[in-house]
């Protein structure tokens, strides 16, 4: 959202360089940022799950919450976690297309066609 507001804040510097090249750099320092600090953050407790380490996936959410993992909300929010994990673990990506009671092929379409027109919306900020 950020980067909408500067966009358009620096759409009104044209036919200054400046209007495209400084929302552009500016995503990169924050991307930067994100990949230096990415290696000092925990891993998911999904992923931990799924990969069979229960232990850390339960340490990790004794750190979230900063609870001793005995506690009655961690070890209820580990099991729902580790429910879930299995639940999703069961269906692949094709899943998403297939026609069903649920409508997931509905709900792809509309998700796909939702992005492309944010990027045609931003397209035409520019045009």
């Amino acid at each position: 959202m950020l980067s909408y507001w500067m966009d358009l804040g620096f759409s009104f510097l044209e036919p200054s360089t400046i209007s495209w090249r400084f929302p552009i750099a500016f995503q990169i320092v924050l991307a930067l940022f994100i990949l230096a600090v990415l290696p000092s953050l925990p891993e998911s407790p999904r992923w931990l799950i799924l990969k069979g380490r229960d232990d850390d996936a339960l340490q990790v959410l004794c750190a979230l919450s900063n609870l001793p993992p005995e506690d009655q909300k961690i070890q209820s929010e580990f099991q729902a976690v580790k429910d879930t994990v299995f639940e999703m673990a069961k269906g692949s990506f094709t899943d998403c297309f297939k026609f069903n009671r649920n409508r997931n092929f509905h709900r792809t379409a509309l998700a796909y066609v939702n992005q492309m027109f944010q990027q045609v919306c931003i397209d035409q900020i520019y045009s």
